[in-house]
C-alpha cells in the first residue's frame, strides 16, 4: 500500500506510522486514523535507540 510501519524524518522529531502488508501490524493508536489506509502523523517527543 505503499506506507512505512514506522517512519521517522531526518530530525527525529516528526514521525508517522500505519498499518502495511510487510509486517502485518496493527495500529499503534486509537485515534481518528484507526482502520484507515493513510498514516496517522506523530511528534516524537522521546526516542530510545539500542544496539547489540
Amino acid at each position: 500500500n505503499g506506507h512505512s510501519g514506522l517512519y521517522l524524518d531526518e530530525s527525529l522529531f516528526n514521525g508517522s506510522f500505519a498499518s502495511c502488508p510487510t509486517f502485518d501490524n496493527a495500529p499503534l493508536c486509537s485515534g481518528s486514523c484507526t482502520g484507515r489506509q493513510r498514516p496517522c502523523n506523530f511528534e516524537c517527543v522521546t526516542l530510545e535507540v539500542w544496539g547489540v
